[in-house]
């Protein structure tokens, strides 16, 4: 039996350690660039992402804009929806000193006129009642959904 050298052996040796650490690094090597290229993409894609929200972003502040002026003339809404309230509380208020006047016998105005006045006094309760209702629902829908916005924009990234 022929027994092979020992430098025989020890390079086929070093051929097989060569070959199998070229497979390692080969396989390293594909590993890293699958890798990098997933980061690749995903950096790809959170760019599209970021750029679609600084969009979203600049509709936001335009739309906030705008509803910065819708709170604005709310706010002169309710200014002359209090206006109004006054105008009727004055007419309720005059039309009662004119019944007192009428019972205690010194009013100047008959009875038909006091009539009359009674009759507008209930129509612009009436509207101002209906007036009210309805700023209640708005004013009470739109607080509940600023309370919303504010609580989100709140919140922590």
């Amino acid at each position: 039996m022929t027994v092979p050298s020992s430098s025989n052996n020890g390079s086929r040796g070093s051929e097989s350690q060569a070959a199998a650490a070229a497979t390692v690094n080969g396989q390293v090597a594909a590993l890293r660039d699958a890798e990098h290229a997933t980061w690749l993409a995903a950096l790809e894609l959170w760019r599209d992402e970021i750029d679609r929200w600084q969009q979203e972003h600049a509709s936001a502040v335009a739309r906030l804009r705008a509803l910065q002026e819708a709170v604005e003339d709310h706010g002169r809404c309710l200014v002359e929806h209090l206006e109004s309230f006054q105008r009727v509380a004055d007419a309720v208020a005059d039309h009662e000193r004119l019944l007192e006047a009428q019972v205690a016998g010194t009013a100047g105005e008959a009875d038909a006129t006091l009539a009359d006045r009674h009759q507008r006094c209930a129509s612009l309760f009436g509207q101002l009642q209906d007036t009210q209702a309805r700023i209640a629902r708005h004013h009470n829908t739109f607080m509940t959904r600023m309370q919303a916005l504010e609580k989100a924009a709140g919140e922590a990234m």
